[in-house]
């Protein structure tokens, strides 16, 4: 079992093979475990999803952690639990609806809706039904920030999904405020929606901002089972025309990520790659390499590979153990608190399922080291990188990422448990590679990326 006590990022030779049993490597930008909390009640599937972010205005980000298939008492309702961002988190609010069967909490954002100031709470619910006609419809629903920090407990809104089994709300993504009028846009992934002719296509749904949140349009590439909406990110600036983009992950149609304006939701282009199975499964975005326009990370869990794309340079490619679903959660963070943003990716099936978090670490060139870690106390089926998010909990100018294992069996089976890893910046240690003992060597050199231009033209 890997030491969590220390994570190592070993320098190997281009071949992946270290050729001087002694050698000096760099400690984790992420530390060892910092804090976590177990779901209480079975099959919960607490970290399921996540998000963070400073909700109290404290300056340090408060955590959100889904368990859709929770109950309480209402049979797999969903509940949302919400931590203080601190040291040490600390539980505030659990969240819920109290309808059976909606898995609640399936999805998080965040976003200043109302333009209030305060920020609000988006959670997806993608298995709800207002009619039995309209199973796993999905629903959307918006919590309101109040004063002090936190969110109210009742929801102000909700849309829903309007056809059987379309699973809106599997997805969120806050779009910022796109028309300057204070209050933020937002944009609910439908990815089992059904088009004329194809079924499963899937879809993106925009809304404006507002007390009252009104649908502003869709888009979709009307691909049958294509799923499209599994997966949202915004970039800012991807085209370097100074307008933001949507990235919807279209993973079961050979693997692909559609390409909006935000603004207009025209179509600009459609990320694909030869060879990818399940391309878009998750995405994130940032500027990654420091040119001003971001770029997309895109997971394909079903062949271990992240893609980060970029339509100055085309596409990179990592990957991991095969098998591992490595990149089926991504998220960007800075942190070392340098500048340069760093890529957590999940692979929730990795050492037979226990499962690990990896560090893609910026260098300002796209990436050049990669480390992994997993947990000492962690067991098979605990699928630790079920989904990952980066802030600074702690407030110390650094982010952190924030890791969850929704099949985690500490406190009930399945019950999921959320956990930290604080930022610390990079610290060098001695290290005897041909004699590491407890400290398991949790690196790995990456593959030279594979490059390639990007195309302008155009629960699976």
């Amino acid at each position: 079992m890997h030491n969590p006590s220390l994570v190592i990022l070993v320098l190997l030779a281009a071949c992946g093979t270290p050729t001087d049993p002694s050698a000096t490597v760099e400690a984790s930008r992420l530390g060892s475990e910092a804090w976590a909390d177990a779901g209480a009640g079975a099959s919960d599937n607490l970290g399921f999803a996540l998000t963070a972010a400073d909700l109290d205005g404290d300056g340090m980000a408060e955590i959100v952690a889904g368990a859709p298939l929770a109950s309480n008492p209402s049979v797999e309702e969903g509940i949302v639990s919400l931590y203080a961002g601190s040291a040490v988190p600390t539980l505030t609010a659990t969240l819920e609806i109290d309808v059976a069967s909606s898995g609640f909490g399936a999805s998080a954002a965040v976003a200043d809706v109302n333009g209030d100031g305060m920020l609000d709470l988006l959670v997806g619910a993608a298995k709800y039904e207002t009619t039995p006609q309209l199973k796993n419809e999905g629903a959307v629903f918006l919590f309101l920030g109040v004063a002090g920090g936190g969110v109210a407990s009742i929801p102000a809104w909700s849309a829903t999904g309007g056809q059987r089994d379309a699973m809106l709300g599997r997805s969120i993504v806050s779009l910022g405020d796109l028309d300057a009028d204070g209050d933020d846009e937002f944009a609910v992934g439908v990815p089992l929606w059904d088009a004329v002719g194809a079924v499963n296509a899937g879809k993106l749904v925009k809304y404006a901002g507002g007390a009252v949140p009104a649908m502003l349009g869709e888009a979709s590439l009307g691909l049958a089972g294509a799923t499209e909406g599994w997966a949202l990110t915004v970039a800012s600036n991807f085209f370097g025309d100074g307008r933001a983009v949507i990235g919807s992950g279209a993973p079961n149609a050979g693997g692909r990520v559609a390409v909006y304006r935000a603004d207009d939701l025209s179509s600009q282009a459609t990320l694909s790659a030869a060879g990818t199975a399940r391309l878009g499964y998750s995405l994130a975005s940032g500027d990654l390499d420091g040119d001003g326009e971001d770029e997309i990370v895109i997971g394909d869990p079903l062949l271990d590979t992240v893609h980060v794309w970029s339509d100055a340079s085309g596409d990179a490619m990592y990957t991991g153990v095969a098998g591992s679903h490595y990149g089926e959660s991504v998220a960007v963070g800075d942190f070392e608190g340098d500048g340069w943003l760093d890529v957590l990716v999940g692979a929730p099936e990795a050492d037979g399922g226990v499962g690990e978090a990896s560090e893609l670490r910026g260098e300002g060139d796209l990436f050049g080291l990669v480390e992994d870690w997993s947990q000492a106390d962690l067991t098979a089926g605990d699928h630790l990188g079920t989904a990952v998010a980066a802030a600074d909990v702690n407030g110390d100018g650094m982010d952190d990422g924030v890791l969850g294992a929704s099949g985690y069996d500490g406190l009930a089976a399945e019950g999921g448990r959320v956990s930290v890893h604080f930022g610390e910046g990079d610290v060098l240690l001695p290290v005897d590679l041909a004699t590491s003992g407890d400290y398991a060597i949790l690196a790995r050199a990456r593959s030279a990326p594979r490059r390639s231009r990007t195309s302008r033209a155009t629960w699976a």
